[in-house]
């Protein structure tokens, strides 16, 4: 059993794991394209630029761990994409870990990094090789994101769904998205595993990290609402 358990353990937890998410939106200049396109995939995955993205950095060091939080908003696509490109680049043996990035994040940004030919980026061109955690999919492809965190609620970890999501900044709603996608994976990989202590001892890491007095993000307190 315990031998089984530090299988568990180190299968998620194995050198360091990118959470990443991106939000898009509709190119105006691409506005009537879109009207005349075929209702295909592909359509939406060219004509919807990358406006944001957000990386939570997890990196194990012997018993503790590390993280670190970095995001880009701008009008600028291509600099959105050299952001992702150059982290990637920082971390070339990191998994990535995504909520439906199968369908979505993945998929997009390798192709708005062809719409921008950006055929020097090593980093994106390693997305489909890389081990990818997909939560949506280890949930059975059935819940979204806000359901999810609503749903782990009756296990006390009051995980609230991002307030006014609407209407928010898209890197707000970014960095909210992977820190609790992988929240939400942490849970499920040490339920799993059968060791909440990793679980605790990583989330209040993580706080720490997050939510320091004077450079911390406020609009993640709700995430650790749990945690004393």
């Amino acid at each position: 059993m315990e031998q089984q358990l530090r299988s568990d353990r180190s299968e998620w937890s194995r050198g360091p794991i990118i959470t990443l998410d991106i939000e898009t939106g509709v190119c105006a200049s691409s506005v009537s394209s879109m009207r005349s396109a075929p209702q295909r995939p592909l359509s939406h995955f060219v004509l919807n630029e990358v406006r944001a993205a957000a990386a939570l950095i997890f990196i194990t060091e012997g018993e503790g761990a590390t993280f670190s939080l970095h995001s880009v908003d701008g009008a600028d696509e291509a600099a959105n994409l050299q952001f992702v490109e150059e982290l990637l680049n920082q971390h070339p043996d990191a998994a990535v870990l995504t909520f439906n990035g199968h369908r979505h994040d993945l998929p997009v940004l390798e192709i708005r990094a062809l719409r921008q030919a950006m055929f020097d980026a090593k980093g994106l061109r390693t997305l489909q090789r890389r081990h990818h955690y997909d939560l949506l999919q280890m949930l059975g492809g059935h819940c979204s994101l806000d359901s999810y965190l609503s749903a782990l609620r009756i296990g006390g970890l009051n995980m609230r769904p991002f307030p006014g999501r609407s209407t928010s900044a898209r890197v707000r709603k970014c960095e909210y998205d992977v820190v609790a996608t992988f929240l939400g994976f942490s849970n499920l990989m040490t339920f799993r595993a059968g060791a909440p202590e990793i679980l605790l001892r990583h989330w209040r890491l993580l706080r720490e990290y997050l939510l320091r007095p004077g450079i911390g993000r406020p609009h993640l307190a709700n995430l650790f609402d749990a945690i004393d």
